[in-house]
């Protein structure tokens, strides 16, 4: 059974407290569907998904890039609550795949979810490694855009 984490994010411009439980509550259903237990929930509200400097996604990224996160798999609604940058959230997910977990969007659909049994890392460590770098790099955790 695959460990999970959740994480939720409301807008700078949106003030429905409401809309996080939402994502919380679809976020719980769709782990329980793919047999995930959830070890930890994570939520910024009134933080814009175009900048990596949020307390609950730093905490987050933090927790993913430990020598042996306790999770494989980070379940969010949709890419846009995670980063709303298609480019940085490219990256972005490059640097987690290669520390062993997997973004999976509720949006996205699903047809597998990988156990710590078979998640293939087909990831260069040494790019890993350069992504990591350029991650805890103050500089650059505030995305261009």
């Amino acid at each position: 059974m695959s460990r999970a984490v959740i994480y939720a994010r409301l807008g700078a411009t949106r003030k429905e407290r409401h809309a996080i439980d939402n994502q919380l509550v679809v976020c719980r259903a769709f782990c329980q569907r793919w047999g995930m237990t959830v070890v930890a929930e994570y939520f910024d509200e009134g933080f814009s998904g175009r900048y990596a400097d949020r307390p609950a996604f730093s905490s987050l990224i933090e927790a993913a890039l430990e020598d042996d996160p306790e999770f494989t798999v980070i379940v969010t609604m949709d890419r846009s609550r995670f980063i709303d940058d298609t480019g940085f959230c490219t990256t972005c997910e490059d640097l987690l795949r290669g520390n062993g977990v997997t973004l999976k969007p509720v949006s996205d659909g699903i047809v597998h979810i990988p156990s710590e049994d078979d998640v293939d890392l087909p990831y260069d460590r040494q790019h890993s490694s350069h992504l990591r770098q350029k991650w805890v790099n103050p500089e650059a955790q505030r995305l261009v855009g």
